[in-house]
């Protein structure tokens, strides 16, 4: 089991290049570094407690999916920047975050243009419950999550990382390992 969190952004488009300079075009971008594996934390600041401040590129494991790690201040941050992209691309956009430690998960799908899912899974740490306080268009996919209670009820089987990959093979994201040329991950530091 994976400790922390896990958030990915799968964009169904082929060419990297093009999400690169939509992210560089949107966000104010200092330092871009390749290295081998993605980590959120290289352009950490520790004495202005910048957080993670990084979005992580890469098209390693599918290349007609490019993969984006997102530095969320929160988890609906950037859905009005997914949803204009899937709109200005004309193509499809999953979201995921889990964090194992609190129960804290989303999935979420933008396709043309629209938002048409979104599931959130909120811990309320001072009645130690995770309740599901969004489900739009869980109706459309009814037939994967099965299991979901009703809004703003506990969940008896919380969302986790492998519903989460589950899900983006559902929507048509496979995973196939291409080779160790593929390993690479443009880091893009974001000044906020």
């Amino acid at each position: 089991m994976y400790m922390g969190a896990y958030s990915r952004v799968s964009i169904k488009i082929d060419h990297i290049d093009t999400i690169i300079k939509k992210i560089e075009k949107s966000f104010k971008i200092g330092r871009k570094e390749f290295y081998g594996v993605a980590q959120d934390y290289y352009f950490y600041d520790i004495e202005k407690n910048s957080g993670r401040n990084a979005f992580i590129i890469s098209q390693d494991s599918n290349l007609h999916w490019v993969d984006v790690v997102f530095p969320f201040p929160h988890l609906y941050y950037f859905d009005e920047f997914l949803r204009r992209l899937s709109k200005e691309l004309d193509t499809e956009i999953l979201l995921g975050y889990d964090h194992d430690a609190s129960g804290e998960a989303r999935v979420a799908k933008f396709s043309q243009g629209a938002l048409i899912l979104s599931i959130y899974q909120q811990p309320i740490m001072s009645l130690d419950r995770i309740i599901l306080v969004d489900d739009y268009g869980v109706e459309q996919f009814k037939e994967f999550f099965k299991n979901l209670p009703k809004l703003y009820e506990n969940f008896k089987e919380l969302l986790d990382l492998e519903d989460i990959q589950e899900f983006f093979i559902y929507s048509g994201r496979t995973y196939e390992y291409l080779g160790d040329e593929y390993e690479k991950y443009l880091h893009l530091e974001w000044l906020i």
